[in-house]
């Protein structure tokens, strides 16, 4: 199911008001999303000197009947079922700050969304949120915090996301830089972000990050290494220099090296990370260390004795 879209502008008030009765009697929707030039100034394109710029924008088609009618007001075209109506562009809601905002938004308050084949300045079609383009997951890297609301992530640029459904982080993770995969959905803020005691809850001012679908940091899957230390280094030193790291590890390792290796050497780790760069930087600072034997690349196909 999808709806056709072009723009036009009306001027005849019989032809909108027979449109307006065909919109009520077919369930047409009375919000949708789409890309629109928000520094548009003026209907008149030779007022409107700045270059566009695109952005999803929620949109409000429909109104009452006993709204007075703007014979200027601009008009959306809605093919429906083979036949065409009207639909007047009654308000400008939201405009989303990123596409993944407005995908989210679109699928969580269940309003279609506008996409658009070859030429930006035209809506080709509107899909229902069943056939609406999949989103794709994305990687948030940041430090693992526990907040009011449950656990959330911290990147970079201090702006918090919530983990869907997760209240807490484990220990082993709390406070480390890792990355968590997964789908962005924004709500709209109804706390304020700072409470009497000063304490932050996640999002921005009027919207809350929540990463939805997540896919926590694992072994075998997350990049990853080995850190082997040396037989005579102590357990204890051995823990304070992981901890120095500012990421994830358990004790262990893979089974690529054997049991004469095993016992040779002392205290074995798998350390986890949010990206490849991250990995090799860590790889190049610690290796030099005295205390550890080798850092090396886990083989998990491998297995020996």
């Amino acid at each position: 199911m999808k709806f056709v879209f072009y723009f036009t502008f009306i001027f005849y008030h019989s032809l909108v008001t027979q449109a307006q009765k065909s919109m009520d009697n077919n369930n047409l929707p009375c919000q949708i999303i789409y890309k629109i030039d928000v520094n548009v100034k003026s209907k008149r394109p030779d007022r409107n000197t700045t270059p566009p710029l695109w952005k999803y924008a929620l949109l409000t088609i429909c109104k009452p009947f006993d709204e007075k009618i703007t014979p200027q007001r601009q008009v959306i075209g809605v093919e429906w079922k083979g036949k065409t109506y009207w639909k007047e562009l009654i308000e400008v809601n939201k405009v989303f700050e990123t596409e993944e905002d407005a995908f989210s938004y679109s699928k969580t308050n269940t309003i279609p969304i506008a996409s658009f084949k070859d030429n930006p300045n035209k809506v080709d079609y509107l899909s229902d949120n069943t056939s609406m383009p999949s989103q794709t997951k994305q990687a948030y890297i940041g430090i693992a915090k526990n907040a009011k609301a449950g656990a959330c992530l911290i990147d970079d640029q201090n702006v918090m996301y919530l983990i869907d459904n997760l209240s807490e982080w484990t220990d082993n993770l709390l406070n480390k830089r890792l990355v968590v995969s997964g789908l962005l959905r924004v709500e709209e803020q109804i706390e304020p972000l700072q409470n009497d005691k000063g304490e932050y809850s996640a999002g921005t001012e009027g919207r809350s990050n929540i990463i939805t679908n997540p896919e926590l940091p694992k072994i075998r899957v997350t990049s990853s290494l080995i850190v082997v230390f040396k037989k005579e280094t102590e357990e204890s030193i051995a823990e304070k220099i992981m901890e120095a790291s500012d990421y994830p590890f358990w004790k262990g390792m893979d089974s690529s090296k054997g049991k004469i290796y095993f016992y040779k050497t002392g205290n074995k780790y798998h350390i986890l990370f949010p990206s490849e760069l991250e990995k090799d930087s860590f790889k190049k600072k610690f290796e030099v260390k005295s205390e550890i034997y080798e850092i090396y690349q886990p083989n998990w196909e491998s297995q020996k004795d």
